[in-house]
């Protein structure tokens, strides 16, 4: 959101803050004064005449009741506030006062979806889902304009999200249940399991693929969180989708922790694979590039023998790096959470270590990475990894010292454009799966070996100064 939508959003909450409205009832004002306006503009007689304020007070108190609740001020007030309220859209103006949670306005959105759009217009006919609008609630007025009103159906799993958009749109077709008796040409679905958890998406969407027709298309964007939860029900819908033999392409978006299916038509020979990176050319989220690193093509069928599969695991395999099978490992994603905000270290969920000795820092030097130690006062640090205990801290520590992790390091640089980017990748790193004992042994071994290695490098060290000190007296 740029400075001049936040300063009018800011001068728009004064002004009904300043007439004693609260937050949320400034919040419902600004959806009641929209709906109003949607009314005028089909009025053939208003649009020849005009209306005077009276009559405009009238129509709003009759007309807006039962949705919006009765109009407690005077028709005074209503002058004031009504006018300046429509320099905000109200979406922004919610999800930017926080006035509703459960909403997203989501214009990073805008860029990706465009190409898809456009293409479902030139189609005349099919049904076009959209799903978990929620997510994406800034971009329903384009879409809405850009098909006839009975092709499209937005589907909100939030609570909130669809009471504020059936205050908006009272004619569109807005569900708050996934529409399992219909079919669809087109889906687009998008969740970062911010207000839907990643399993009932991800279960969702496996149970909609057959809602599909034959020749239509789906874009299914899903949280990371679902990829590396093998587990039960999550870990199966992810299975089907990703063996469907519509399946035409998966891809993992950076950093925006998601994954997107693509599905097509009935007979993808093989399936493309990649990562596609947003790179940001301003602060504003509405602008960037994307810049996309292909992997070879697979099958169906060779998926399928890669239990768990995922994006990461096979790039490595592709630089001919081992990597665990999954019922054998954890990921980094399970263990930590990424930031690249160091600067923020200090505002952190206090639920983690609070501590630098429960983190890992991602550093720089020339064109390669490392991770090492975390120091919140080294100005190297670029991001961190953040731990619930020290023990697991230290193990993913041994790995990424030793020569496996540095080559796990080298071979994900090539496939990322920013730190961001790096960060993610490095969430689906796989270790050992080590029961409690093999942990303590290793650990005990690894800082009893460090122990001595300092000792014996602060001895080196000072032997290395006596020298000098001689050295100095002979010049």
């Amino acid at each position: 959101m740029n400075n001049d939508t936040k300063s009018r959003i800011e001068r728009v909450r004064s002004l009904f803050t300043d007439k004693g409205f609260t937050l949320e009832q400034s919040a419902n004002e600004i959806l009641r004064f929209q709906a109003v306006d949607q009314l005028l503009a089909s009025s053939a007689e208003v649009k020849e005449w005009g209306i005077t304020g009276e009559k405009l007070y009238a129509l709003t108190c009759e007309s807006t009741s039962e949705i919006f609740g009765p109009i407690t001020y005077t028709q005074d007030i209503f002058e004031k506030v009504y006018g300046p309220s429509f320099a905000v859209e109200a979406i922004e103006y919610i999800v930017a006062t926080g006035a509703v949670e459960g909403l997203a306005i989501g214009k990073q959105w805008k860029q990706i979806l465009e190409e898809s759009l456009s293409s479902y217009a030139t189609v005349e006919d099919g049904k076009i889902l959209f799903a978990y609008v929620e997510e994406y609630a800034g971009l329903i007025d384009a879409i809405l304009q850009g098909f006839k009103k009975e092709r499209v159906v937005l589907y909100t799993a939030s609570a909130s999200c669809y009471d504020v958009l059936h205050k908006i749109y009272p004619l569109a077709d807005i569900r708050n249940t996934w529409p399992t008796e219909e079919t669809f040409a087109h889906m687009i679905a998008i969740s970062s399991g911010r207000f839907t958890g990643g399993a009932q998406v991800i279960q969702e969407l496996a149970e909609g693929y057959s809602q599909i027709t034959a020749l239509g298309s789906a874009r299914f964007f899903v949280p990371l969180e679902v990829i590396y939860d093998n587990s039960g029900l999550t870990g199966a819908a992810v299975t089907f989708l990703m063996t469907q033999t519509r399946l035409a392409a998966l891809t993992e978006w950076l950093p925006l922790e998601m994954y997107e299916f693509t599905i097509g038509d009935i007979g993808q020979k093989k399936v493309k694979l990649g990562f596609k990176e947003l790179i940001y050319d301003t602060e504003d989220v509405e602008r960037y590039i994307v810049k996309s690193t292909d992997l070879i093509p697979l099958p169906q069928h060779v998926i399928l023998d890669y239990k768990g599969f995922n994006l990461v695991s096979y790039a490595l395999s592709l630089a001919s790096i081992s990597v665990l099978p999954v019922q054998e490992s954890l990921t980094l994603y399970s263990e930590s959470a990424f930031s690249s905000e160091v600067s923020l270290i200090d505002r952190i969920d206090g639920s983690m270590g609070s501590d630098d000795s429960y983190r890992l820092g991602l550093t720089k030097e020339g064109k390669d990475y490392a991770i090492d130690a975390f120091h919140k006062s080294d100005d190297s640090n670029l991001g961190y990894f953040q731990f619930m205990s020290k023990d697991t801290r230290d193990l993913w520590l041994i790995l990424f010292l030793s020569k496996q992790g540095k080559t796990i390091l080298h071979a994900l640089k090539g496939y990322c454009f920013t730190t961001k980017g790096m960060g993610q990748l490095l969430c689906g790193v796989p270790r050992k799966l080590l029961n409690l004992d093999a942990q303590l042994e290793i650990l005990a071994d690894f800082h009893d070996t460090y122990s001595n290695y300092m000792a014996e490098r602060a001895r080196i060290e000072e032997q290395w100064q006596a020298q000098l000190e001689k050295f100095g007296l002979q010049v």
